[in-house]
């Protein structure tokens, strides 16, 4: 049940931390107000999510390793999935390398202990 509820949490925190920068990014690129305060809401509010999310995931498990997890995988799914996939940003090869570098590390520091 803990490991349920482990992985429930990350990937609260995780749906969180994409969707609240999504929200961010298309408050960013609206230019009338109720664009641009939707997507605040919008970023906010998953924002909130996350931590609320990450904060639940603290307790099940080490901080060391929720915030690998949060922070690590969080700006992967950000760089890969919203920018990439959502807004169709360029993914160039350093971007790419970077990311397995950031994968690479959050192995590290939560297989490792």
């Amino acid at each position: 049940m803990r490991t349920v509820r482990i992985t429930l949490l990350i990937l609260l925190n995780l749906g969180g931390v994409v969707l609240s920068n999504v929200g961010f990014k298309w408050s960013a690129m609206h230019r009338d107000w109720r664009g641009f305060l939707a997507g605040q809401i919008v970023g906010n509010l998953a924002g909130f999510v996350a931590v609320l999310a990450l904060t639940f995931l603290i307790r099940e498990t080490s901080l060391r390793s929720a915030y690998a997890i949060s922070a690590g995988i969080g700006f992967l799914l950000v760089e890969v999935l919203a920018a990439g996939v959502i807004f169709h940003e360029p993914l160039g090869l350093g971007q790419w390398l970077g990311t397995l570098l950031v994968f690479t590390g959050v192995l590290m520091i939560t297989l490792w202990h």
